[in-house]
C-alpha cells in the first residue's frame, strides 16, 4: 500500500474575512516509485453529482526534485502560466495539459527540467500554498528550494511524535507537546 508523506493545499487566503480559500490538493505517495496526486477540492463528492468528470493528475516525479515537480505541476495546471506551458510543450514535444500521467524522467532530461524549474521559479501569481510534511517524507530535504520561488506558503511538520518500534519493543518519543509560548511550571486552570 502506498504511504502518503506530504500533502499541499493550494488557494488563496481572502484577505477580507481572513479564511482559507483551498482550491485543490496534491498528495505525494511515496513507496516504489513516488507519486503526486493532483485533485480538485470537491474530491469527496462523486463526480458525477457536480456534471463532470473527476480531474484527477498524476506525475511520477523524479527523486531528487520531487517538491520543484510538484511546483511545476501547479504552474501547469493550477497557475496555467502561459511562458511555462509554452516551454513544457517545447521540451516535451506534446501538450502536456493532456496529459493526465506524467513519468518525468520519461519527458524531461535534468537539463531540460532545471531550465522549466527556473521559469516556474519567476512566476509570480502562484496561489497560497499549505504544505504538510509527515514522518519520513523525502522533500523534507528539499525545501530550501521554497526560497527561489514567489509564493506564500507556510510549511507544517511534525511537532511530536510517539511510535512503536518492533526493533526495541518499546514506544519512542519525539519533539514537544510544551506550547513554545508557555513556560511548563506554570500551570492555568481557569
Amino acid at each position: 500500500m502506498a504511504e502518503l508523506t506530504a500533502q499541499i493545499l493550494i488557494g488563496r487566503l481572502d484577505r477580507q474575512y481572513q479564511d482559507k480559500k483551498i482550491r485543490n490538493y496534491m498528495f505525494l505517495s511515496e513507496n516504489d516509485k513516488p507519486a503526486w496526486i493532483l485533485t480538485d477540492v470537491n474530491m469527496l463528492i462523486p463526480a458525477y453529482a457536480w456534471g463532470n468528470e473527476k480531474s484527477e493528475i498524476i506525475w511520477i516525479p523524479t527523486v531528487e526534485d520531487m517538491l520543484e515537480d510538484a511546483f511545476l505541476m501547479i504552474g501547469i495546471y493550477i497557475v496555467q502560466d502561459p511562458n511555462l506551458i509554452k516551454a513544457v510543450n517545447e521540451r516535451a514535444g506534446k501538450n502536456i495539459k493532456r496529459s493526465k500521467r506524467v513519468l518525468m524522467y520519461d519527458v524531461f532530461e535534468k537539463e531540460k527540467r532545471e531550465e522549466l524549474y527556473r521559469i516556474c521559479r519567476d512566476i509570480k501569481n502562484f496561489p497560497r500554498l499549505e504544505l504538510i510534511l509527515m514522518e519520513d517524507s523525502n522533500i523534507e530535504r528539499q525545501i530550501r528550494v521554497i526560497k527561489y520561488y514567489q509564493m506564500e506558503i507556510v510549511v507544517y511538520g511534525i511537532k511530536y511524535s510517539r511510535l512503536y518500534s518492533s526493533w526495541n519493543k518499546k514506544m519512542n518519543e519525539s519533539g514537544s507537546l510544551e506550547n513554545p509560548g508557555t513556560r511548563p511550571d506554570i500551570r492555568t486552570l481557569e
